[in-house]
């Protein structure tokens, strides 16, 4: 896999937010087909039961989440949140 968006020798994550339903997933998967890196889902890290709850709209924060609030280690890569 290539690094990019390297700012002074340190590779850089592109994050692609939005609401529920908006085609995060889709654009970073064709982001990062086009620039060969890896692509990371962001609601693949989160636990079972908090899948259900965003999947009744149930907005979680930090200390209910275990995906989105710990991209800060994830270089190289694109992801959706």
């Amino acid at each position: 896999m290539n690094e990019i968006g390297s700012s002074a020798g340190k590779a850089v994550a592109i994050v692609v937010t939005g609401v529920s339903g908006s085609g995060k997933s889709k654009v970073g998967e064709e982001v990062a087909k086009r620039l060969n890196i890896k692509f990371l889902d962001a609601d693949d890290f989160h636990s079972a039961a908090n899948k259900d709850k965003m999947h009744r709209g149930i907005v979680l924060r930090s200390n209910g989440s275990t995906g989105s609030n710990s991209v800060a280690g994830w270089r190289g890569c694109v992801s959706s949140t």
